[in-house]
């Protein structure tokens, strides 16, 4: 086996046999190509192996005999494929099956593709620019044809689409277009609405442990009420008055096929007025989600206010959480990125049953209020 890292090559018009198993890991560079102006079959056939392997870093570049131009004999014929070298047994394994091809006058150059079949390396010569609708469309499947069209009005210098249509690989790009019908299909189907539930849902259950916290913690409310039995609940909360400032950290996880994990920063605020406990509280939360294969990274900014009132045996509590959360949606070969509005109002009334001196039962309703908006999903491909 002969393994090269880099071949040279001056094409005389003559096709140079190589006698050995090949293999090339560097440049394969051809240079005066066409030096032979027959305009015959064998016009740009430089090269023919025994067996040639190209590994998967190795490149082509092909220069050509500037009399190709410039020469009325050797007109080139367009839309014909010729043959520049060949094995009994030729393996392609590069990444990037493109040529680097280059005239003498790049003002009268060409368009080229290539392409590798029957164990022959082809290149032909184009008078038009082989990436158009027209020209493509032919070798796609008919149901990807809609996003063929994006993918050319989006960007016709794509890596993808530029290495299929110049090296002729037209199931890369079926590939490439299959995917992105899968994206288009998953983010159609992976609506932010339920991490947007789930975050303020948290916030509201935070909100209710600062409440359960002021209260029972703070005025060390079971043994108060045990030690006095002059004093009522109103009486009680009545007690610390002042102003508290607090933080807290949120943290969560959501399974399912929507897996979702966040954790936030929260400051507040609250304080007595009589037996009305009112607060506030601001906070950011960041969260990674995944859903039918697309990650998915939010940051929520939040504010809300809560109250809470004692009548006797009666409770009320209000709790309101707005959040804008910026959505950046990772997709293929593009970000997503939206921007969401999401409310929650929870209103809760509590009676309480008094079953004897040291045991009560607690009645709850809840009136829970949802709204969100979802907004634009934009990308530089991708638009929902």
């Amino acid at each position: 086996m002969l393994h090269l890292n880099a071949l040279n090559f001056n094409h005389q018009g003559q096709t140079k046999n190589i006698n050995a198993n090949t293999s090339l890991s560097g440049v394969l560079s051809l240079k005066d190509l066409g030096a032979n102006n027959a305009n015959d079959e064998t016009r740009f056939k430089a090269l023919d192996f025994k067996n040639l392997s190209l590994e998967e870093h190795s490149k082509i570049q092909i220069n050509f005999v500037s009399s190709l131009l410039n020469d009325e004999k050797s007109d080139i014929k367009t839309g014909h494929f010729f043959s520049v070298l060949s094995a009994q047994n030729l393996s392609d394994y590069r990444l990037d099956k493109r040529i680097d091809f280059k005239f003498s006058d790049e003002s009268k150059k060409y368009f080229m593709v290539s392409k590798i079949e029957n164990n022959e390396l082809f290149i032909e010569f184009l008078k038009d620019n082989p990436k158009t609708y027209n020209q493509i469309s032919q070798y796609i499947n008919a149901k990807h044809l809609p996003f063929l069209q994006m993918l050319l009005e989006h960007d016709a210098n794509d890596e993808t689409l530029d290495k299929a249509v110049l090296s002729s690989d037209y199931k890369l790009l079926e590939n490439y277009l299959q995917d992105m019908d899968d994206t288009m299909q998953n983010l159609s189907q992976s609506s932010t609405l339920k991490l947007n539930k789930n975050i303020l849902l948290g916030s509201s259950l935070m909100m209710n442990a600062r409440i359960n916290e002021v209260y029972l913690t703070q005025n060390k409310l079971f043994n108060a009420r045990l030690a006095s039995n002059s004093q009522n609940l109103k009486e009680l909360f009545m007690q610390n008055p002042s102003n508290n400032v607090y933080s807290s950290v949120l943290a969560g996880y959501i399974g399912g096929e929507s897996k979702a994990h966040f954790t936030g920063l929260h400051i507040g605020y609250d304080k007595f007025y009589k037996s009305t406990l009112l607060g506030t509280l601001m906070g950011y939360t960041n969260a990674k989600s995944k859903t039918n294969s697309i990650n998915t990274n939010s940051k929520m900014l939040q504010v809300g206010f809560y109250a809470h009132s004692f009548f006797e045996k009666d409770e009320a509590q209000s709790q309101l959480n707005l959040a804008l959360i910026n959505h950046t949606q990772n997709l293929q070969n593009d970000k997503a990125k939206s921007k969401d509005f999401s409310a929650l109002w929870d209103n809760y009334y509590k009676y309480n049953f008094e079953l004897s001196d040291t045991q009560s039962l607690k009645g709850v309703g809840l009136l829970s209020l949802n709204f969100n908006q979802i907004g634009e999903v934009k990308g530089a491909l991708y638009q929902m």
